[in-house]
Order: C-alpha cells, then structure tokens, then sequence
C-alpha cells in the first residue's frame, strides 16, 4: 500500500514539522511507506494531488477543512481512497465523520477504519464537502485574519462576525431549485449537517443521500440568523418561519449585486453560481 501525505505545514499553530515526524515514525513502524509533500500557497494542494495520485493508492490530507477541500478538488470522481489528519482550527468534517483528532489515533484510523463513499457537491466547478455559502458567512471567512486565527483559532470567526455585523451591507437574493423561485438575503448549501464546528444547521443532511441541504434566510437582518443557528443547536429543529429549508439536487443563485461565495470557508468568487451535487463521487477511510 502506498501513501501519499498532503500537508499544509502552517495548520496547527506551525506544529506541522513535528507532525510530520511523528506520521513518517508511525507508517514506517507498521511496515509501511510514506510520500510527505508540503503545500506552499493557496492552490497547491490540488496540483498536488492531481500530480502524484497515480503513484499512490491512498492519499492523506493533513490540515484544515480548507487543506482537505484542495485534496477533494484533486480526487473527486477518481476511485482513490481519500484519508484525513486533522489538524485544522474547526476540523469540521473530520467532527461529523468521527476521525480522532489525536494524531496517533487518527493515523490508526487511516490503517484500520471502514471505507465510506460520500457525495461531494460543486459550485462554478469548485467541489465541496462541507457547504457553499452566499453572502455573509463568505463576507466573514474573507475578513478573517489570518494572524488573528493563529493566535486564537476558532473564535476568530465570531470575533470577526460581530465585527462586521455593522458594516455588511446585505444583497437580495434569488434561488431557484425544484421549479420554484425563492429569495432571501443569507444562503447556506450544506452537504453534511455541521457548520462551524458541531452547529447542525443543516439538521436533515446525509453526507451520502445525493441532495444538498439549503438553508435561504428571507430577513436581512443578522440577529434571525443568530437566532435560527441557536435553535437548530439547542432544540434539533427550525421554529422560524424567516427560514426556508429545501432539499435539492441542483440549485442557481443570482444576486442584485455581486456578492462573495465561498465553498467550505475559501472564498471563490461572486455570484452567480450554480451548484450541484456528485453521488457518492469521493471514498474516504472513517
């Protein structure tokens, strides 16, 4: 079995090096040998991965959710097993699919887990895993500081929320899904339940139904946001009428003006995009 391991050495507070070592020691001990490439810029990951994954049968994504988005964006509708390190500041598809974050147990998990095929979904030709958002949260994930979520990661993205709460100016926008029109002026396209960390925003998603999870938010107004996020949180469900949830296969978001869109936190560009979802198109050891 041959491995190839996609690193990005900035996760983790700079402590890639040392977890570099400490992955080589593991493999190595269980008789196995393994490819170590680290990225250098936004973009890497990808070239990588679609350079080398010939050469490989399994290949390793170690950092963020953003590293593990190249890395998809790389193997997607290719039939090589996709494996994960986390070492992210949210780690959030490693949370929803149970992937230790300890490195040992997670390099473990790689050698004994099950496999599992996985939808993953597309925007303008941007594959994702997680989700695709319009408007604010992609506002917030450009304003995010990259010093400032080093020095206190995760938090970094409510500090930066309530930061720009005042000064986002929201955009009307139009979805069409299922021939039918909706409009709203927050949209959320989820592939699995969790955003940010464990909040269950998309509460009903499955990672392998085939259909996107859209959440349209009808007021401009952040605070019923706010409001819909806590409740999917504490009671499972959405008691807000302001809130529109649909499931669909396809859907095409335009907007009154351009407005940033992002696929599982890095932005991609601006509206108008089309999305959909690949049928269990990516298979990941979990």
């Amino acid at each position: 079995m041959r491995y190839l391991l996609i690193i990005n050495p900035l996760a983790g507070g700079g402590k890639a090096k040392n977890v570099i070592t400490k992955i080589k020691v593991f493999f190595h001990l269980h008789g196995y040998e393994i490819t170590v490439i680290e990225t250098r810029r936004k973009g890497d990951a990808i070239k990588l991965t679609k350079r080398y994954r010939n050469k490989h049968d399994i290949v390793i994504a170690c950092g963020g959710d953003g590293t593990i988005n190249e890395v998809i964006n790389g193997l997607a509708g290719t039939k090589k097993l996709l494996a994960i390190i986390p070492l992210g500041t949210e780690n959030v598809l490693a949370q929803y699919l149970r992937i230790p974050l300890d490195i040992d147990a997670a390099c473990l998990r790689i050698l004994q887990g099950k496999v599992r095929k996985v939808d993953v979904g597309k925007t303008n030709g941007r594959y994702f895993i997680l989700m695709t958002g319009i408007g604010f949260d992609a506002h917030v994930a450009a304003k995010v500081e990259p010093v400032l979520k080093k020095l206190i990661g995760s938090i970094a993205y409510p500090l930066t929320a309530i930061r720009e709460i005042f000064a986002y100016e929201p955009a009307k926008i139009t979805i069409t899904a299922n021939n039918k029109q909706y409009t709203g002026y927050y949209v959320i396209v989820s592939n699995c339940r969790y955003y940010g960390g464990k909040i269950p925003i998309a509460y009903r998603a499955q990672i392998d139904d085939g259909l996107l999870d859209v959440c349209i938010f009808r007021s401009p107004q952040i605070y019923n946001a706010i409001r819909y996020l806590v409740s999917t949180t504490i009671l499972k469900e959405d008691l807000f009428r302001d809130v529109i949830y649909i499931k669909t296969k396809k859907l095409m978001v335009t907007a009154e003006k351009p407005t940033l869109v992002h696929t599982d936190c890095e932005i991609i560009g601006i509206t108008p995009v089309n999305i959909g979802v690949k049928k269990k198109a990516l298979t990941i050891i979990c």
